[in-house]
């Protein structure tokens, strides 16, 4: 008989809200087809479970940022597009083909390389033009787009162009810069023939600007329900991020809390211990800044150490062990969202949801129920 337990620390995920979003997205920038990226397991989301739950309302087209993402994702079976939107080496080129992911190649070199091996395999491969619009990092320079499209017309019989994009630098900045990145990108494209698919247009700029939904938009953040601007899709917060009270104690004044000294407290202090710290992916930066949700109330967070956090409690409802502790989420009518998190944080959201750890499990809820568990005690069937 194995024994199980329920986590003390758990990353739930709901399907439902993963998928009205993709609905709502896709009521937004249609006819614009929605490339749903799921880089970084699906921003700690899990890609196996949101790629598979995406698949299953229609969605027909997957963005991953490696080449080992999209072999897990083949590997599991998935039936749909797969485009490779983080770099690839001429090297790996043929694992690319084996596996049917679709590079974004940003020189001709890459273009020649990939022609050389269509040859050998005796088949047509597809692949996207990527150009840099503001980013300083992958693709052609916009000036360059004859230079691009000379290239591709020349090893049209061997390879097949199916797009061309890019990826705004700031699309939360002013209407004017973007309108500049825009029309940098319009320069390059306009040296390719009519029909070609183009993709610019990421979360932000899917929701502010209708005129870059273009014939895609690759969209992350609105999926997992997160929203850095106004405007746009109604979308849902699919996470939820909780751990539990493990212990709660009164310190006289005067008592360190955390670390090397990190926090003293002046006065008499009721301290809830919870069962998460930062080996979880709670971050340091959040000290004294960042709170959680026990029993509806907020509570500071004032100390950090690898697997535990220490909040104050101090004069709200009476905490016990065992008692259900809120990071990111809802809790009766208070909620915390990853934007606020991370702001308090001083990084990204991307990053804050990227930094939690495996170890937490991730727990997969359709129709109010779990429906599996991805943790390292259970690989789960993955719904």
């Amino acid at each position: 008989m194995v024994l199980r337990t329920k986590p003390l620390t758990k990353f739930e995920v709901n399907l439902d809200h993963l998928v009205e979003n993709y609905h709502a997205v896709q009521r937004h920038v249609a006819p614009s087809e929605v490339v749903a990226v799921v880089k970084s397991e699906a921003y700690g989301h899990g890609a196996l479970a949101t790629s598979r739950a995406l698949r299953r309302v229609g969605c027909r087209q997957f963005a991953v940022a490696t080449v080992e993402e999209g072999i897990q994702l083949r590997r599991a079976g998935l039936d749909a597009g797969i485009m490779l939107i983080g770099p690839a080496l001429p090297k790996q080129y043929p694992v690319l083909a084996e596996y049917r992911l679709v590079p974004l190649i940003s020189e001709v070199a890459g273009m020649e390389e990939l022609s050389r091996l269509a040859l050998r395999l005796g088949r047509r491969l597809p692949y996207h033009i990527e150009v840099d619009v503001g980013l300083g990092r992958m693709g052609f320079l916009p000036g360059q787009g004859p230079v691009a499209a000379a290239a591709a017309l020349r090893l049209a019989p061997t390879i097949q162009l199916e797009g061309v994009g890019s990826h705004l630098s700031a699309a939360t900045a002013s209407e004017e810069h973007n309108r500049l990145e825009y029309g940098r990108f319009v320069e390059f494209v306009s040296a390719f023939p009519a029909g070609v698919r183009r993709h610019l247009a990421a979360s932000s700029a899917a929701a502010r600007f209708p005129h870059m939904h273009l014939e895609q938009v690759r969209v992350g953040g609105l999926l997992y329900g997160i929203k850095h601007v106004t405007g746009g899709p109604e979308v849902t917060q699919v996470l939820s991020l909780k751990t539990t009270v493990a212990l709660v104690k009164v310190l006289p004044p005067g008592w360190h809390i955390g670390y090397n000294f990190r926090h003293r407290v002046e006065r008499e202090t009721t301290v809830a211990v919870l069962s998460m710290g930062w080996s979880d992916g709670l971050m340091i930066a959040g000290v004294a800044k960042a709170g959680v949700l026990i029993r509806g109330a907020w509570c500071r967070l004032l100390g950090l150490c690898t697997d535990f956090a220490m909040v104050d409690t101090t004069g709200g409802p009476e905490v016990q062990v065992g008692d259900e502790v809120v990071v990111m989420g809802t809790q009766d009518s208070h909620t915390i969202t990853p934007m606020e998190l991370a702001q308090q944080c001083g990084v990204s959201t991307g990053e804050l949801l990227g930094k939690i750890a495996l170890r937490v499990p991730r727990l997969y809820l359709q129709g109010g129920e779990c429906r599996d568990e991805l943790s390292i005690l259970c690989p789960g069937t993955l719904v």
